[in-house]
């Protein structure tokens, strides 16, 4: 078992390593779904068959105006995985709609719609 501190130190070493994002769903009836999902940055493809059947002409804009984009990417990509998580959706592998879900940068951080 690491302490927080550990693990706070292994990852800032490791700035490549890895994007983590949890998401919070009320799906109308007063019941949450909380979805956690980490990704190797360099996991996540970035073939134009990948980036267009997951991401919106507007996420990959905000993604390749970052200093990083495959960073950025794959924060997008762990939010988008989180929050498919947290909505319970039976997942039809590489057929799922991730594209219908928008992560949204707001003043605060990423918001998802």
């Amino acid at each position: 078992m690491h302490t927080s501190e550990e693990i706070k130190d292994f990852l800032s070493k490791r700035a490549a390593l890895a994007a983590t994002i949890t998401q919070k769903y009320e799906n109308g009836d007063g019941v949450f779904g909380v979805g956690t999902d980490v990704e190797m940055i360099t996991a996540v493809p970035q073939s134009d068959v990948f980036l267009d059947r997951n991401f919106t002409v507007q996420g990959l804009a905000y993604c390749r105006q970052s200093p990083d984009f495959s960073a950025s990417l794959a924060g997008k990509w762990t939010a988008k995985e989180a929050a498919f998580k947290a909505m319970k959706t039976l997942s039809k592998d590489a057929g799922a709609a991730m594209k219908e879900i928008e992560i949204l940068s707001g003043p605060s951080g990423p918001e998802s719609n």
